[in-house]
């Protein structure tokens, strides 16, 4: 069920990416919000099957997933990180060096907060991972690829979207039924 929702996420994303327009950072910032807002609108699927493999027993699935979408992402973001390169709009000096290691943070940094994030004790923690880490991680992605600062922010506060996927993703994580935490 995950594997069907990432590649209906990149299909449509692929679809898409062709009509971008603008320097490498504009396209690159383009195809931030159009996962993003893809994402979002699903939210509800994602809670059904995605925590799932943040259960110890499926790590090595969702490793083989990751690497899947890491290698599907590329192929998106390799050509916009090179049209970057040659307009000035991001400063690297190898494209698909730079690309590897964009997708391994947003990748496997977004694996690690998640991770930290559900393990926290109380749901101020829980959003304080959240709501700091993921800006954090967008900045370092801007840093790698030599883009000014600031031209990667959230555009929107997710706190309230975080908020309401702790209980569904604790309760398919550990087996239990849905509940709100309580502060």
């Amino acid at each position: 069920m995950v594997e069907r929702w990432a590649d209906d996420l990149f299909t449509d994303l692929e679809r898409q990416a062709p009509q971008l327009t603008g320097t490498g950072v504009e396209r690159f910032r383009a195809l931030l919000a159009l996962a993003t807002s893809w994402k979002v609108a699903r939210i509800d699927s994602a809670m059904a099957s995605v925590p799932l493999l943040y259960k110890p027993e499926n790590l090595e699935l969702r490793h083989r997933l990751f690497d899947t979408w890491t290698a599907r992402m590329r192929r998106l973001v390799l050509p916009i990180v090179e049209q970057g390169q040659a307009d000035g709009s991001l400063d690297v000096t190898d494209p698909a060096a730079t690309t590897d290691v964009v997708l391994a943070m947003m990748v496997d940094g977004s694996a690690r907060l998640t991770d930290r994030a559900f393990a926290a004790p109380t749901e101020d923690e829980y959003l304080q991972i959240f709501t700091s880490g993921a800006p954090a991680l967008l900045r370092g992605v801007e840093r790698v690829l030599g883009a000014a600062p600031g031209t990667f922010v959230q555009a929107q506060d997710f706190t309230e979207t975080y908020r309401a996927m702790r209980a569904p993703f604790l309760a398919a994580l550990h087996g239990t039924h849905p509940t709100r935490s309580v502060r």
